[in-house]
């Protein structure tokens, strides 16, 4: 039956279609024909009622279809048929809209702002030294002391077999407990058995000159001269304090089968501490003489062998604490690459405001370059993320070969720039509208979206129930053409 409420809602939409002169009929086969058809009885008796002069036509139908009382069991029958069906359809378009679709489409956007952020901010970050509290313990420096004036060339001993863990761990008792427990803090830093190629390759000289220590970590021992050494890093400041702990410790205790007498061993081990105790104050009076100086960059001499990015800003991590102190900030330093020479702190601290605009104005520089080919740069990662997806989905979830995907999304994607206003709707649309089409999720979450942005502060649920209703009010007009 055609009921009063029904025919009230109808009103608005029936007296604009009138007055533009526009009718309107269910296509051939849809839900909706089916509707029409079942209407018939009622649609005869309004199409009896003949209008007045001056009185309006939808006036006149609508109330014929009020005043009748015409019972259609077979109307009433398809109406619940196709609210039945477009709840289903509705259930199933929303739960691949919530758990497969806005997800890829919020992964995908993420990882293109992502991507975008970093290449509108200039590439620049600090690398900054850590000299670990061991590599100055008073226990260690004291073992050292009286190799502070030998020469720095290393000694091995070949004798000594190749050290287990399980020794160096027990050699590197020092008899303090804070000493002890610098050195267990240092050691967690690293992987399992690091540490260990670093003290037998110290000690007995044990990777050959083409070797490097396992793990992709830089070794210590260099081999580019005649005599080996240890390369001038502030990385080698710790290793060797634990050496030289272990060799003091082996000093009067071979280990057991090493075929030399023990004077002939400690002979062997007193150079080898020679050596390395040398090397160890060398090290550190470089590096307190790179503080007192100020200069904020660490020298390439600090620095032997350490990988340092194009971009990166080396500083020693104390003196990068004291630029703080005094009110530096990382801009200033990375500032003092675009041409200024004497970066103490007192001389940019004194320039800082010349340093920030000039580093200020090559930001800007960057951005608008970057600006210029954004658009690429966006269309590159979509393109990716987008490869990833089709990848991981079975040709029954596609719907289509994966070539006429692609095509579908190169002849969208190639003549539409993305822009950062434009990203999140050309991404929807190449997911929920080229790649799930099948789901028919993406006229729900344009509708859900629509509402979003007209009631930002609304619960997301409530945007969903909106879009929910604009994505049915679709479905039903979908199944209408124009006479």
């Amino acid at each position: 039956m055609l009921r009063k409420n029904a025919s009230m809602a109808a009103r608005p939409v029936i007296a604009n279609l009138v007055r533009r002169g526009i009718a309107l009929e269910s296509l051939d086969g849809s839900p909706l024909d089916d509707l029409v058809t079942a209407s018939a009885p009622d649609v005869e008796i309004i199409s009896q009622v003949e209008p007045a002069e001056g009185v309006d036509v939808t006036d006149v139908i609508l109330g014929a279809v009020e005043e009748t009382s015409v019972v259609s069991t077979s109307h009433d029958a398809i109406v619940n048929g196709l609210v039945d069906q477009g709840a289903a359809q509705m259930l199933k378009t929303i739960e691949k809209a919530r758990t497969v679709v806005v997800p890829a489409i919020a992964t995908t956007v993420d990882a293109v702002v992502e991507r975008v952020d970093r290449a509108l901010t200039p590439p620049n970050d600090l690398r900054i030294f850590k000299i670990h509290p061991l590599a100055a313990a008073t226990t260690i420096s004291d073992l050292f002391a009286q190799y502070k004036d030998a020469a720095t060339d290393l000694s091995f001993i070949p004798d000594l077999p190749t050290l287990t863990s399980e020794q160096i761990s027990a050699l590197l008792e020092t008899g303090s407990a804070d000493t002890n427990a610098q050195i267990v803090d240092f050691l967690a830093g690293f992987p399992d058995g690091y540490i260990d190629e670093l003290i037998n390759d110290l000690i007995r000289g044990s990777l050959s000159h083409s070797e490097s220590v396992s793990n992709g970590y830089a070794r210590l021992v260099q081999h580019s001269g005649a005599t080996p050494y240890v390369r001038r890093s502030t990385a080698s400041l710790a290793p060797l304090a634990l050496a030289c702990v272990i060799l003091n410790n082996l000093s009067d205790n071979p280990p057991e089968g090493v075929p030399v007498s023990i004077d002939y061993w400690n002979e062997q081990i007193s150079t080898v501490q020679a050596g390395l105790g040398a090397t160890y104050h060398m090290l550190l009076v470089d590096i307190a003489n790179h503080i007192a100086s100020g200069r904020l960059s660490l020298p390439t001499t600090l620095r032997q062998g350490d990988v340092v990015g194009l971009n990166e800003f080396p500083i020693l991590d104390r003196v990068y604490d004291a630029f703080l102190e005094r009110d530096g900030y990382p801009e200033l330093l990375f500032a003092t690459t675009m041409g200024y020479n004497d970066d103490t702190i007192d001389n940019v601290l004194r320039d800082a405001e010349a340093l920030n605009a000039a580093w200020t104005s090559e930001c800007e520089k960057f951005r608008n370059n970057a600006l210029e080919n954004l658009s690429t740069t966006a269309r590159g990662v979509v393109y990716s993320q987008l490869g990833s997806l089709i990848g991981e989905l079975d040709l029954t979830e596609l719907g289509v070969p994966p070539e006429q995907l692609w095509d579908a999304i190169r002849e969208y994607a190639e003549v539409i720039p993305f822009t950062p206003d434009s990203l999140y709707e050309n991404v929807r649309y190449l997911i929920a509208e080229v790649i799930y089409a099948r789901y028919q999720t993406y006229p729900l979450i344009v509708a859900t979206d629509a509402y979003m942005a007209d009631n930002p502060n609304c619960n997301p649920r409530v945007a969903a129930y909106h879009g929910a209703k604009a994505y049915i009010c679709g479905w039903v007009c979908d199944q209408l053409k124009r006479q």
